[in-house]
């Protein structure tokens, strides 16, 4: 457990030496395990892993920081730009965190999408200095944030979640990475699980041949290996910069999104037109992304959600790709929807059943303005498909379990050991022996996890 409370999955060996190495000395620790059979440097490997995780009090040299500095100061304005629905919760920790940045020219517009929780009123009556747009109904995410949008005045336009908290040079991060070329569309910042902070969240997102969008490098313990990074296939916006002139030159979001694929719709369409998604490491923000505290429990969607979702995923190829990916992700989609619905069928999941059949339906249904917006963006066209998608070819594959970062002895050998030792970042390949050791170490389970996680990642990419 971290020390706010969070939860990572740990194997046997990980716990046996976390278990026996809190209060030892480092050549303690590697006797002692040596003597077990253990190579030295595996087990100083894991030593900073579970030290940098924050599970382990034990000093190990930290890591070099490729490119720690601070931002040059600007006096560009910044409109932040919070959409708030029933985030009361949130609220007084995220806007704290805007309050302490260091870049000061900044304006807060909080858009309450509908909130029957008091947010609005208390926005009002405890930050009057903010613009509150008041909805008065809840409508797509993509509406509201191009209703606060509209609102703003700002250089740049900077778009929030009401569950993050900034560190304190986070804006000036963005600000100093969105003005260091013209053709920026949108910046990233590198987002961490507020409950475990020592695990990314994502460094920007991406769209797959099958599958949902997914943040990428989702659940990988941060040490520094994303920060040499130039180039995102898409930013998420719960903690984004876009320059105003790239939202002019590209346009608002597509309020048809109901919810979900908004912010990768924008950045994939930014990307089409020849414009470019940068990442800002520095720049961190933690979220917290299912909860305070997740429990680690198989976060399969609600129905509403699942509708959303595959609504999403749909209105994004559509308007987007080509003919020949368009049909490849298309029948991609298909399938593994009938499959997914055969599944709820049998399993009596009666409303996710029709969650599928009313998301198709109603995709069908649009297909006729869907043709006249995908002409207009195809005449916009700048990349083909093949390079839109071939930059995240090479993303990492997830590291997480059940929700949970995972943080096993193979995934610290495999991984995070050739970083921590010559700062190579490459992805490793799967042998037969390292299968059965993660069998042997593991478990069935976890290996036909690891293997199907890995299979689906690769067919995803187009």
């Amino acid at each position: 457990m971290t020390p706010q409370g969070g939860r990572v999955v740990l194997d046997r060996i990980l716990l046996q030496i976390w278990g026996y190495s809190e209060g030892r000395t480092r050549p303690d620790i590697l006797a002692y395990f040596q003597g077990k059979g253990f190579h030295p440097g595996d087990v100083s490997a894991t030593l900073v892993c579970l030290a940098s995780a924050g599970l382990l009090s034990y000093a190990e040299t930290p890591l070099e920081d490729l490119h720690a500095h601070s931002p040059p100061k600007s006096d560009a304005l910044v409109s932040a730009i919070i959409v708030v629905y029933n985030s009361l919760a949130w609220l007084p920790d995220c806007l704290a965190s805007l309050g302490n940045q260091s870049h000061t020219s900044l304006e807060i517009i909080a858009v309450d999408n509908g909130s029957t929780d008091g947010s609005a009123d208390w926005l009002a009556e405890h930050h009057p200095g903010l613009t509150l747009v008041r909805l008065n109904r809840a409508g797509s995410l993509a509406a509201a944030i191009n209703r606060g949008l509209e609102a703003s005045h700002g250089e740049f336009l900077l778009l929030l979640n009401p569950d993050v908290v900034l560190e304190t040079q986070t804006v000036a991060h963005l600000v100093q990475a969105a003005q260091s070329n013209e053709s920026i569309a949108a910046v990233a910042a590198k987002l961490r699980f507020m409950w475990a902070p020592a695990f990314l969240n994502g460094l920007g997102n991406l769209v797959g041949a099958l599958s949902w969008g997914t943040d990428i490098a989702l659940g990988h313990l941060d040490l520094g290996q994303c920060d040499l990074w130039t180039e995102l296939p898409s930013a998420c916006f719960a903690a984004a910069l876009l320059p105003a002139k790239a939202l002019e030159a590209i346009g608002p979001l597509d309020e048809g999104f109901p919810m979900y694929y908004e912010d990768s719709e924008w950045c994939y369409r930014a990307r089409l037109s020849g414009f470019h998604v940068r990442p800002a490491p520095q720049a961190l923000v933690y979220h917290a992304f299912s909860g305070r505290v997740p429990g680690g429990v198989d976060l399969s969607l609600a129905a509403d959600k699942l509708e959303r979702v595959i609504s999403g995923r749909l209105r994004f190829i559509t308007r987007l790709l080509g003919l020949g990916f368009l049909l490849r992700f298309l029948l991609g989609y298909l399938l593994e929807d009938f499959l997914s619905a055969m599944i709820c069928l049998l399993r009596g999941r009666w409303r996710h059943l029709r969650a599928y059949w009313r998301a198709w339906s109603n995709y069908f249904g649009s297909l006729k303005d869907l043709r006249s917006e995908r002409k207009t963006l195809q005449t916009r066209r700048t990349q083909t498909d093949r390079a839109l998608f071939n930059l995240q070819r090479n993303a990492p594959v997830p590291l997480v379990w059940r929700g949970l970062p995972l943080l096993t002895w193979d995934i610290v050998r495999f991984e995070y050991k050739p970083w921590i030792e010559s700062h190579q970042a490459d992805r490793p390949k799967m042998t037969l022996l390292r299968a059965f050791s993660i069998w042997r170490i593991e478990g069935a389970a976890a290996l036909v996890h690891r293997l199907g996680r890995g299979i689906q990642w690769k067919w995803m990419q187009p």
